[in-house]
């Protein structure tokens, strides 16, 4: 006589949900507890519950335990997507634990409005720029400080970003195309201007502009339309959803018309790239992902001759951020760097910054933060040379953290271009040009 018993244990429940239903293809390898920056910090004790560990264990104790259970720890999940891109079967952890936060609520510890409030950086940014220079004096203040840590618990000893005025599309509209005859003539670009890139570092976005033309790109300026990153990384999935379909009917609009859609911020086309797929239909988001580039990954899909940034020697120190190494562009932006006559590369390798957008900000994980920021910086004390970095949060962290110039690697290529004086001479109109809006 024979007998059987399976315990379901929750797993029943889980594959009739749609989400949660993915985290059944867990093979328990702990790959993704290995690359996860949070988990190596903290351990599994603090990130994980009675069934599993790390981000996939969330998604395991709320399907065997429930919500409440999940809750606890799901917000130490940065939804940076390195789980994602080692894992064996491929299972979306990062959008586990996004469906997860969004289903939680406030079990998270967060109101809903607090957790609208921390990601609509579009609008903070938008009046933040408005009125800069006196912004920038107000979030600087003791007293204003204290309140935002009290109402949104966001930790007053973390340095906030500067807001600029005029901001990336202001500056756009009296630029000066540089003029070319470099080897991507006739190449069509639409530079997206994130949020990030827009309000906080315009140069960036304008560095980017002049790279590309330089290089003959005839660019513009894809009108702005926030992706919903920050919203997601609080667990907002409907309110992301009519932002979703705004960016995706512009960007449609623009490949369809020829352009290639490059942008600077490896977080935003993180969004656009993969969770797009889950929120405007992965058909949908298929069709567009051609089109769709991080900067330095464009460049090295273009095969441009390494000699055109040929320079002097120069020693570059060289961190990749999360979710660019999730979309797969990190491995290309390392080789365009890593070829260039007269450039030494040095690659530092940790799990993460520690900033992780707003992660990093947030009073409960602001101690956790430092602390995986440290390990990067101790690394980064015992080079010498430049340090180059894409993401904006890595650039604040190691900024804040080391006290040394932080750049995007982009700009050191177009001063690297520009020395080669590519663009002939005039290589500027004489006169600002109106841009016309796309």
């Amino acid at each position: 006589e024979f007998h059987l018993v399976l315990l379901d244990n929750g797993r029943s429940r889980m594959r009739a949900d749609p989400a949660l239903r993915e985290a059944l293809y867990c093979i328990r390898c702990g790959a993704c507890m290995n690359t996860c920056a949070p988990y190596l910090g903290v351990g599994g004790h603090v990130y994980g519950g009675q069934t599993y560990m790390s981000g996939i264990g969330n998604a395991w104790e709320a399907g065997v335990h429930g919500l409440e259970e999940a809750a606890g720890f799901n917000e130490l999940c940065t939804t940076c997507g390195r789980c994602t891109e080692v894992c064996p079967v491929k299972i979306d952890i990062p959008w586990l634990n996004t469906v997860i936060r969004q289903r939680a609520g406030s079990l998270t510890g967060r109101a809903r409005w607090q957790r609208w409030l921390i990601g609509r950086v579009d609008l903070s940014g938008r009046w933040g720029s408005y009125t800069a220079p006196l912004s920038n004096w107000l979030v600087r203040a003791k007293p204003l400080r204290l309140l935002l840590e009290k109402v949104l618990a966001l930790d007053r000893r973390r340095r906030l970003p500067a807001f600029r005025r005029p901001t990336l599309e202001q500056r756009f509209r009296r630029h000066r195309p540089a003029r070319s005859d470099g080897p991507l003539q006739g190449t069509k670009v639409a530079l997206l201007p994130d949020c990030f890139t827009n309000y906080y570092q315009p140069e960036i976005g304008l560095a980017a502009i002049e790279l590309l033309e330089r290089l003959g790109c005839s660019v513009e300026l894809a009108p702005r339309r926030c992706c919903g990153r920050g919203l997601l990384s609080q667990g907002l999935i409907e309110e992301v959803k009519p932002l979703a379909r705004r960016s995706m009917e512009t960007l449609e609009r623009l490949a369809g018309q020829g352009y290639e859609l490059v942008g600077v911020e490896p977080s935003c086309l993180a969004a656009l790239r993969g969770e797009y797929a889950h929120i405007i239909g992965s058909k949908r988001a298929a069709r567009l992902r051609p089109h769709l580039w991080e900067i330095l990954e464009y460049l090295q899909h273009c095969h441009l001759p390494p000699e055109l940034f040929a320079g002097p020697e120069q020693q570059l120190v060289y961190h990749g951020h999360c979710q660019q190494k999730a979309i797969g562009a990190n491995r290309a932006a390392i080789s365009l760097l890593a070829n260039i006559p007269g450039v030494k590369l040095k690659v530092v390798e940790v799990p993460c910054c520690g900033m992780a957008g707003s992660f990093g900000y947030k009073r409960d994980f602001y101690q956790l933060s430092m602390q995986l920021g440290r390990r990067l910086t101790k690394k980064l004390e015992k080079l010498e040379g430049q340090i180059v970095l894409c993401g904006s949060s890595c650039r604040a962290q190691v900024e804040e953290l080391s006290g040394r110039s932080v750049r995007h690697p982009l700009e050191l290529l177009l001063e690297r271009l520009k020395s080669k004086e590519l663009s002939g001479p005039g290589g500027h109109d004489e006169e600002p040009v109106a841009r016309d809006k796309l």
